[in-house]
């Protein structure tokens, strides 16, 4: 599953080389990388609302 999450946030900021997509793609089930994509911007979205929380505090 850690591979699986750290696939998908190298996805997110664009920083991929073509040997792991591959790889990646080969051996990963497209359903645990919607999973950990959702995970990831649940995660993003919980921190912000943190921050700007903080922020107008």
């Amino acid at each position: 599953m850690l591979n699986v999450l750290k696939t998908v946030l190298f996805a997110a900021i664009g920083v991929r080389r073509k040997e792991d997509h591959d790889r990646e793609t080969q051996s990963v089930h497209p359903g645990a990388i919607i999973a950990a994509g959702m995970f990831a911007a649940l995660l993003f979205v919980l921190t912000l609302v943190f921050v700007v929380r903080m922020v107008l505090k």
